[in-house]
């Protein structure tokens, strides 16, 4: 399981993103470019970051929560001890970053970008990752429960040990990085009919006989 952001009992309200330690934001916004950020023991709310570019970002032991960051770039960044909760994501990217104890919960997060990023003991629950990208990867070890993962491209990706539950996963591409993930009997049907299709094998419903 992930670990848990460590925050202090108490954190002092600010404005400034410069600001970025054991500090609480609330509706900040960022400038449409940020370099060489760090945050760290920080909680934002209701923050908007959409489509800021941030190079050289990482974020550790932060709480973000009901924030926007839609079509944000993190080039050169990681995340560690992080939470995102009910935020948007859709068309974020962070490509060839590493994600290492962050857990999303019940965020928007399609058409999302993690390509070769690195990922260690992560959690996503009850996210829409309609479209997302995992292609090139490293997912092994990652959970994935009460998702939408429609679409997702997982090519070239590493899943051993990854474990999916009741997940939505029609239509998935690079079906063949599934080998060694762990998925409950009823999310089957689908990989069965991606399988099949992918064989040229096709199916008969009962009375095609």
């Amino acid at each position: 399981m992930p670990a848990l952001p460590r925050l202090p009992a108490v954190l002092e309200p600010a404005e400034s993103l410069e600001s970025a330690y054991r500090a609480s934001f609330s509706g900040v916004s960022a400038e449409p470019v940020v370099e060489e950020w760090a945050p760290e023991q920080c909680r934002f709310e209701k923050a908007s970051f959409s489509g800021t570019h941030f190079e050289g970002t990482t974020i550790v032991d932060c709480v973000i929560v009901e924030s926007d960051l839609a079509n944000a770039v993190f080039t050169s960044s990681g995340m560690r001890r992080v939470s995102v909760t009910g935020s948007r994501l859709t068309g974020l990217t962070f490509a060839g970053g590493m994600v290492r104890d962050v857990t999303f919960t019940s965020s928007k997060m399609d058409l999302v970008n993690f390509r070769a990023s690195v990922f260690k003991d992560v959690a996503f629950a009850d996210c829409e990752l309609t479209k997302a990208d995992f292609a090139g990867a490293d997912l092994r070890g990652a959970v994935f429960t009460d998702c939408t993962l429609t679409a997702a491209q997982f090519s070239n990706a590493k899943l051993s040990g990854a474990r999916f539950a009741r997940c939505a996963l029609d239509g998935i591409g690079g079906l063949a990085s599934f080998a060694g993930a762990q998925v409950l009997p009823a999310d089957l049907h689908a990989l069965t009919e991606l399988m099949a299709s992918a064989l040229g094998i096709q199916l008969l419903k009962d009375g095609e006989l």
